[in-house]
């Protein structure tokens, strides 16, 4: 799942650099690019965040995983897919694109200070992925939010 994400957010900077530089190609690069990402997001948010907590029973590890991380996983997913569309919208310069980033921001700002909290308190792998996404997903929404 890493190799396909870090691709996907290589083609959206690529799909930007054409675009900004006026070459053929660049807007359908970025929509399909940003497009098949929000899907990524929204699909394979369980995934990527992998919520499974190890358990030791006699030397053996088994991997369950808890409520409370499968639904912030998948809820992580649907917000950042969420604050995609906004990005989608307001790179392509699309009406209702300030609505849709803030609609975004409301759920990414939430998640994002209960991820920097519970990363604090247990330090654990699952809120370091969903920290780093979320974090670097929210300052790019909010720099293109209050971009002109």
């Amino acid at each position: 799942m890493k190799k396909a994400e870090v691709i996907l957010w290589a083609l959206i900077l690529i799909g930007n650099v054409l675009k900004l530089a006026h070459i053929p190609g660049g807007n359908i690069l970025t929509v399909l690019s940003l497009s098949v990402a929000l899907f990524f997001y929204l699909i394979g948010s369980y995934f990527l965040f992998d919520p499974k907590v190890p358990i030791v029973v006699n030397d053996m590890t088994f991997y369950k995983p808890k409520a409370v991380r499968v639904a912030m996983a998948l809820l992580t997913g649907y917000l950042m897919a969420c604050a995609m569309i906004g990005l989608l919208f307001r790179i392509m310069h699309w009406p209702g694109a300030a609505a849709m980033l803030l609609i975004g921001l409301l759920g990414l700002v939430p998640m994002l200070v209960i991820a920097v909290v519970m990363y604090s308190k247990s330090k654990d792998d699952f809120f370091r992925k969903l920290l780093f996404r979320v974090g670097g997903l929210t300052v790019l929404s909010v720099v293109l939010f209050f971009w002109r």
